[in-house]
């Protein structure tokens, strides 16, 4: 049941003031990855206009986001684009990017087991 896991998502992005695009599932990666990097900017913004407290919630949220619904299912698009992708495609270059961005494989695999 994805239900909680949604609800879970949206929470996220209602307590940030974030919108994923119209259309957009808020579990789809382009909304995760949007919101990441709202949440990046925001960061960002509140170190230049020295609000470190504001800049440690969303640095937190972020990790916490991350390690929650982020990471897993990259984990696993990256092992199955990684199984799937003919030598030298562009999808094993892909593989390749979405691997770099991931912990390192075996913390990943540990955490993260492929169960759907």
């Amino acid at each position: 049941d994805k239900g909680p896991i949604l609800a879970d998502i949206a929470g996220f992005y209602r307590a940030f003031g974030f919108t994923p695009l119209a259309g957009e599932p808020p579990d789809h990666f382009s909304s995760m990855l949007s919101f990441v990097s709202f949440l990046a900017l925001k960061q960002a913004y509140a170190l230049h206009a020295g609000l470190a407290e504001e800049a440690a919630i969303a640095r937190e949220a972020e990790e916490k986001f991350n390690m929650t619904h982020l990471l897993a299912p990259l984990a696993r698009f990256e092992s199955r684009l990684t199984e799937s992708a003919p030598p030298r495609s562009i999808s094993a270059c892909l593989a390749g990017i979405v691997r770099d961005l991931l912990p390192p494989s075996d913390a990943t695999r540990a955490a993260f087991p492929l169960s759907v």
